[in-house]
């Protein structure tokens, strides 16, 4: 697959393509799931990854080193997203929670009752507990989409999701477009069963190593594989979208999340390549089994990087806010850890890049150490389509488009959850209750990145004095912290 670059995508969009010129900018977000922070997006410390258009993104855009999803889970995360709220007020607990339309909206529904055309393709996991039954989905993937606020939606179920997919319904069909599609091409059982061969039949929990260590080609062709598919369906959307109004697109890979399944044209592009091992990893695999699982997962991620070329070449970019996020990390070993659902950066801290003409041109090509949250990414959405009006749930989501605009951040405190833990994190100093035998933790990852010191342990009176006051400015009660 040929990547494109900003540059031819600029010149298709001079031809006239795709076109639009109006005050507010259109909205296109890549979010690609369970994407590391430090894999993209980070300079020199990811020249192991072949990803020219998510570079290009950078290179016009402001990269945030610091985001943080408002959960680490699938489900949850998406949830908070959508909904500009934090994980305690959304109330989607586990993956095994559907979002609920009647008790919030959706950041997406703002815009389009504010003019804009809506449209989502891929793994939205808004209805994640339905994935294990035929409500909440149909054929085309847009059940929910006049709730959920999208003017056009190819939902599909998620990769590591379809073992429950386990027989056709009585008319031949899945009720569900991806698997659908494949049944068109006689692959849908071929699928299906490589995909219950790498999880153990839908056995094999969230964090089993069993998921990382089957990193083997699957038998579909390119135009078969999901993550392909989903890009296709978004370049469908935006050929078919009206020309007359500003539109808002996000696209959800399923990609680079496990299981490690990659086609075989995709396999041979990682083959004789060496890639970062574990920091800190306890456990069995080897440095060979290591090396086979990133390799797989940066498979993935230049996969989907390509795709990106494809989309970028699609839309006039000198009116199109371009963003490149996730909705969680991935531990991938580190700390003898696997997968996400806990408070460490790998699994917390997402790839977060905004490009466009909005930017100011001081800040192209920079990174920031400022904090932000998804959340508040939701909100900056809303102020760049001009919504005048919010509810009262996304109060506490903050529109970062003053410092996009070249304003100083001002710093404050992000937080994040999921089950017994919380944290709070200013961008620098990280306070965690509920993990580990609910004994606190407090990092410096500016000065700990692998945050292998709990500050607290200290025996100095005076540092651990220092250190509550820290605690107090993260949790509201003290001034700020530097």
């Amino acid at each position: 697959m040929v990547a494109c670059n900003w540059a031819f995508a600029a010149l298709v969009a001079s031809i006239g393509l795709i076109s639009i010129s109006d005050s507010r900018p259109n909205i296109l977000v890549f979010f690609p799931d369970e994407l590391r922070f430090d894999w993209v997006n980070n300079g020199t410390d990811t020249d192991f990854l072949q990803t020219p258009n998510i570079d290009s993104i950078r290179e016009r855009g402001l990269h945030f080193k610091r985001a943080i999803t408002a959960s680490p889970v699938c489900g949850p995360s998406r949830a908070c997203f959508a909904a500009a709220s934090h994980y305690e007020e959304v109330g989607v607990l586990t993956n095994r929670y559907n979002f609920s339309i009647n008790r919030m909206t959706t950041y997406y529904k703002l815009l389009q009752e504010a003019g804009y055309h809506t449209m989502a393709v891929g793994k939205l996991d808004l209805n994640k507990n339905d994935t294990l039954n035929s409500f909440g989905w149909n054929h085309e993937g847009n059940l929910h989409a006049e709730e959920w606020g999208f003017s056009d939606m190819v939902n599909c179920v998620g990769v590591f999701e379809s073992y429950f997919l386990t027989e056709a319904y009585p008319n031949g069909s899945y009720i569900e477009p991806y698997t659908d599609y494949l049944l068109e091409h006689n692959a849908t059982d071929v699928f299906l069963n490589d995909t219950r061969s790498r999880t153990d039949g839908g056995n094999t929990k969230i964090g089993d190593p069993r998921f990382y260590k089957d990193a083997y080609p699957n038998p579909l062709p390119d135009d078969l594989y999901n993550d392909n598919w989903v890009a296709d369906q978004a370049l469908r959307l935006l050929s078919e979208k009206p020309n007359d109004k500003e539109w808002f697109m996000i696209v959800n890979w399923n990609g680079p999340h496990y299981p490690m399944s990659i086609t075989e044209s995709m396999y041979g592009r990682i083959q004789n390549r060496s890639f970062p091992q574990p920091v800190d990893y306890t456990g069995n695999f080897t440095a060979e089994m290591h090396n086979r699982t990133r390799a797989d997962y940066a498979a993935m991620i230049e996969n989907i990087d390509a795709h990106i070329g494809r989309i970028l070449a699609a839309v006039n970019m000198s009116d199109t806010l371009v963003v490149f996020a996730s909705d969680h990390g991935e531990m991938l070993g580190d700390r003898g850890l696997w997968a996400t659902d806990v408070p460490f950066q790998p699994s917390v801290n997402v790839p977060l890049v905004i490009a466009g003409d909005v930017v100011n041109e001081s800040l192209r090509g920079t990174s920031t150490d400022a904090g932000v949250s998804l959340i508040d990414l939701a909100r900056t959405f809303l102020d760049f389509g001009e919504v005048q009006t919010v509810p009262a749930q996304m109060s506490e989501a903050y529109s970062f488009r003053p410092l996009l605009e070249g304003e100083p951040h001002k710093k404050r405190v992000l937080r994040s959850a999921l089950g017994t833990w919380k944290l709070w994190f200013d961008g620098r100093y990280k306070y965690v209750i509920g993990y580990s035998d609910d004994e606190p933790m407090l990092f410096d990852v500016e000065t700990d990145p692998h945050e292998r010191t709990n500050l607290l342990l200290s025996t100095n009176t005076t540092e651990l004095a220092h250190y509550a006051s820290i605690i107090q400015w993260l949790l509201g009660k003290g001034k700020v912290v530097q």
